[in-house]
């Protein structure tokens, strides 16, 4: 397996933030993409690497999102913490001690986005998970299967890297 170290503010791997989208596709080859635009900016969605980047209209790295299928190919570090296999809590807790954390939800711990600016890292997941639930009588009535379905959320699904302000 393959380490893909972040580089808060900077990038992940061999990409940059302010890299020109030529250089990107030198480093990531392949038939397997997907453009989508707006009139701010325009991203690049690599399906080989599981990984999307965000470009400006000068066809700048912005934003560089990993996301966790790429596990099958890389393991994904901050330091040296595992991102992708790591429990939500532990990472925010980690990174808390570097940046301070953003979060609009009212229960932090069941948060979809975490944003420490700083850093210039955002961690994401569809859905939350955290051991709180076992105790809500509402999460307890759904059925097994849809209990262990939820506990994926207990890991994050993306994460972005990118140059705040």
């Amino acid at each position: 397996m393959k380490r893909l170290n972040i580089i808060p503010n900077k990038g992940v791997g061999d990409i940059y933030l302010g890299m020109s989208q030529e250089e990107v596709e030198e480093i990531l080859t392949g038939e397997h993409r997907t453009l989508r635009k707006s009139d701010i900016y325009y991203s690049e969605d690599y399906k080989e690497h599981d990984i999307i980047i965000e470009y400006d209209a000068s066809g700048t790295v912005v934003t560089i999102e990993l996301v966790d299928v790429m596990t099958d190919i890389y393991d994904v570090y901050f330091n040296d913490i595992e991102v992708f296999k790591t429990k939500a809590e532990d990472i925010i807790e980690a990174l808390e001690k570097l940046d301070e954390c953003i979060v609009e939800e009212p229960d932090r711990d069941l948060a979809s986005e975490y944003i420490f600016q700083k850093l210039g890292l955002t961690f994401w997941r569809s859905s939350a998970f955290h051991p709180k639930l076992l105790d809500d009588p509402e999460f307890m009535e759904m059925s097994e299967s849809i209990r262990e379905d939820e506990m994926k959320y207990w890991y994050f699904e993306s994460i972005g890297v990118s140059k705040y302000i």
